[in-house]
Formats: structure tokens, C-alpha cells, sequence
């Protein structure tokens, strides 16, 4: 598998991550405000967010055939 296939992966992971941690932000608030949280958990919600990024990202460079069909020989 090329490097530039990788790295093309890697961009579509890391930014549809992005963009559902922005659609996820304004619904945790809401519930924070909702349920009357601490502002501490607003903090760590969005500590967890970056830290799954990280994960994400790692899994996207490390695994990159996961999403790729089984060819000829490996095929059940």
C-alpha cells in the first residue's frame, strides 16, 4: 500500500473526526446546562475528545487495510 494512500486515509479520518466533534460540542453543552454539571466536565469531555483524536489518527496510520476488501487469495 502506497504512502500517499496512508496519508489520504489519515486526512479523511482526522477530518470527519473534526467535524462530528464540532456537531457533538454544542449537544454537550446543552446536556451540561441541562443537567446542571460542573464546568469541569465540559474540560474533561473536551480532553477526551482530543485524546480520541490522537487514537484515530493512530489507528488510521497503523491500520490502513481495515477498510480495504479482502483481495484474490485472501478472499473466503
Amino acid at each position: 500500500m502506497s504512502s500517499r494512500r496512508v496519508w489520504v486515509r489519515v486526512g479523511k479520518v482526522g477530518a470527519f473526526y473534526v467535524f462530528a466533534a464540532a456537531l457533538f460540542l454544542p449537544v454537550l453543552d446543552g446536556f451540561q446546562s441541562l443537567l446542571r454539571l460542573p464546568p469541569m466536565f465540559g474540560t474533561l469531555m473536551r480532553g477526551g475528545l482530543v485524546i480520541g483524536w490522537i487514537v484515530a489518527l493512530a489507528v488510521a496510520v497503523r491500520y490502513p487495510e481495515m477498510g480495504d476488501p479482502p483481495s484474490g487469495d485472501e478472499a473466503g
